[in-house]
């Protein structure tokens, strides 16, 4: 049986690992004229349909006055178009514009081919073995309530 302080340093390791990468993420973002919330935000927004400010800001763990910046400055670049809803003005609607689905699409693969880049120093068995443990953590982690209880 494992230890307690096997379980911290596990905690610890998993947490410091996490932040390491978004740091290297974030900055090679930061090459191209972005921070994390917008791509995050450009990446969260469908191709195919509208989507409400709220339900964006909820996806995405931020509070809505954090989001409408990033909104604004999508709006201004042409990348998105917000609409407020007829019937309850409270409600914003949000689609992306053909030149925000480009933009969405070139950032996507610019982010893909940087963390291929990134991580293709690692031994192959290695990273499946790794794919093959993240994904026994998430059963674990699914079968948990949000007060940490299995």
């Amino acid at each position: 049986m494992l230890s307690q302080e096997n379980y911290m340093e596990l905690f610890r390791r998993s947490i410091c690992v996490g932040r390491r990468i978004k740091i290297v993420a974030r900055a090679n973002l930061e090459r191209i004229g972005y921070t994390w919330p917008e791509f995050d935000t450009l990446r969260s927004i469908r191709d195919d349909g509208a989507v409400q400010l709220s339900d964006l800001s909820k996806k995405l763990e931020r509070q809505k006055s954090n989001q409408v910046p990033i909104i604004n400055s999508f709006e201004e670049k042409g990348f998105i178009n917000r609409k407020r809803d007829p019937d309850d003005r409270r409600v914003i609607w949000i689609t992306l514009t053909e030149k925000g689905k480009e933009e969405k699409k070139r950032l996507i693969e610019f982010q893909r081919s940087f963390i291929i880049n990134f991580l293709c120093g690692l031994d192959e068995d290695f990273v499946k073995g790794f794919i093959k443990d993240l994904d026994e953590m998430n059963k674990y982690l699914d079968r948990m309530d949000e007060n940490g209880q299995i």
